[in-house]
């Protein structure tokens, strides 16, 4: 009985740690620190949310001769940008629009709605964090 009574107390004083967050709360605050970081001009934080290899591209039409074309926007331009104050927005004009669409085991992809574009989202979880490897964006422009 009394090694009952040990066992007991010592269950009941160590300490549990706290769950892991779901893949999908893990995933949107991978992307809330990609978009927030930018529009805040953060650039530590973008970085952290991308991975080193990651691109950027998007479809866009040529206005005077209305073909289309397709530009890429490298992990260092990016950063760079956000570091230059290129991407900051007055809070009262953000909108973010978070919705997971599948998530996998390493894998995930998302759509992200902003005030000027959509993006289409792929992340990869490496060593245990969510990294943004591309993203691909509409403008809502013409």
């Amino acid at each position: 009985m009394a090694i009952f009574l040990c066992l007991l107390t010592l269950l009941q004083v160590t300490p549990t740690e706290p769950a892991p967050p779901s893949p999908e709360a893990a995933i949107e605050e991978t992307l809330m620190n990609y978009y927030e970081g930018m529009f805040d001009g953060d650039a530590e934080r973008v970085r952290r949310s991308l991975h080193p290899e990651m691109i950027q591209r998007g479809i866009a039409k040529w206005s005077k001769t209305n073909d289309y074309f397709f530009p890429g926007v490298l992990v260092s331009n990016l950063v760079e940008d956000t570091r230059a104050g290129v991407t900051k927005r007055p809070k009262d004009t953000r909108m973010i629009d978070v919705n997971i669409l599948d998530v996998s085991r390493r894998s995930a992809v998302a759509r992200v709605e902003t005030t000027t574009c959509i993006d289409y989202v792929n992340l990869a979880k490496i060593d245990d964090e969510w990294k943004i490897m591309l993203i691909f964006f509409e403008s809502k422009g013409p």
